[in-house]
């Protein structure tokens, strides 16, 4: 499965463009790195990881060497058992090669679909 990513969620966000949780298993990916959907042709060019608020309060991050420009997305809770289950279930994400990045289309206005599977270029 190297070099090969699989969006697990994909959301357009006002200012930010597209945002997708991908699960890979490289050592990251690099600004400015281009993913291909091959069965559809479109591409996007990954800007910056998208670090979790809640897992960088509690020193539970996955960081690797070759992304170097984050932003980072925090979390409101009411009550403290919902705020250890957030961090219960990104840490569990993580385990399982899943991190959120933020995206901009290179030939497409499209986000990326769900389940599809993209190419390092």
């Amino acid at each position: 499965m190297e070099g090969t990513l699989k969006i697990i969620e994909s959301f357009k966000i006002q200012h930010l463009g597209f945002v997708s949780l991908i699960q890979h298993f490289e050592n990251g990916i690099k600004p400015d790195t281009v993913v291909l959907d091959r069965e559809t042709g479109e591409a996007w060019c990954v800007k910056k990881r998208m670090l979790s608020g809640i897992l960088l309060v509690e020193n539970k991050e996955v960081y690797f060497k070759c992304e170097t420009e984050y932003n980072h997305m925090s979390m409101r809770f009411s009550t403290e058992e919902e705020r250890q289950n957030a961090i219960d279930k990104e840490c569990e994400k993580r385990k399982n090669g899943m991190y959120w990045y933020q995206l901009k289309g290179v030939n497409t206005k499209e986000k990326p679909k769900v389940d599809s599977i993209l190419f390092i270029q």
